[in-house]
This record gives structure tokens, C-alpha cells and sequence, in this order.
């Protein structure tokens, strides 16, 4: 995969510029770099991955990877979390459980 290639060697040039995800302090940093080393293989295999899954709610596939992307937002966000992403945030969780919700209900 040429392109899986490009992305981990973007993610080697963002870390010697320091620039990746505007992490703070040397532990942030390490932490960051093992995120973005463990999402971005996997996203990139589900992004080329061929079955669509249309009898499901949501991204069913996004969620083995979804936990290194909140490991990087909670990094980027430490200490700017504003009323509009906290909002955000509430909304996504109450579309997720009518989601759930509406799947147990229709018995699918």
C-alpha cells in the first residue's frame, strides 16, 4: 500500500517539526506519536475495505480505531473544551443511543 506509506511518513516529518496535534511536554508528545502510529494503519485499511455494511447504525468500522482519535483530540483539547464542542459531543452520544435504541426496537 504506496499511500499507507505517505501517511506514516507525514506523520514522521509533522514529529521532528513539532508540530503534531500541538501536544505539550515530552510524555504528550510520545502518547501522540503512538496514537497517530496506531490509527493511521488501521483507518487506512478500513478506508479501502469493500463491504459497506448497510444493515448497521453509524460507522461500525470506524470504532476500533475511534479511541486513538479521541486520545488525539483529548491532547489537542486539554484545556479548551467550549461550550460548542461540549454541545457537539452531547448531541453525537443522544444520536447514537436513538440509533441503538431504533436497532433494538425494529428488531433488526
Amino acid at each position: 500500500m504506496p499511500a499507507l506509506g505517505i501517511l506514516v511518513s507525514r506523520v514522521v516529518a509533522l514529529v521532528k517539526s513539532g508540530k503534531l496535534a500541538e501536544v505539550r511536554g515530552d510524555r504528550d508528545l510520545a502518547i501522540s506519536v503512538a496514537a497517530w502510529a496506531a490509527l493511521l494503519p488501521m483507518a487506512g485499511l478500513y478506508l479501502v475495505y469493500f463491504w459497506d455494511g448497510w444493515r448497521q447504525f453509524g460507522a461500525r468500522y470506524s470504532l476500533d480505531y475511534e479511541v486513538f482519535i479521541l486520545i488525539l483530540l483529548g491532547l489537542y483539547l486539554k484545556d479548551r473544551l467550549t461550550w460548542k464542542f461540549k454541545a457537539l459531543a452531547i448531541a453525537s452520544v443522544l444520536v447514537n443511543v436513538w440509533g441503538m435504541l431504533y436497532w433494538r426496537l425494529s428488531r433488526w
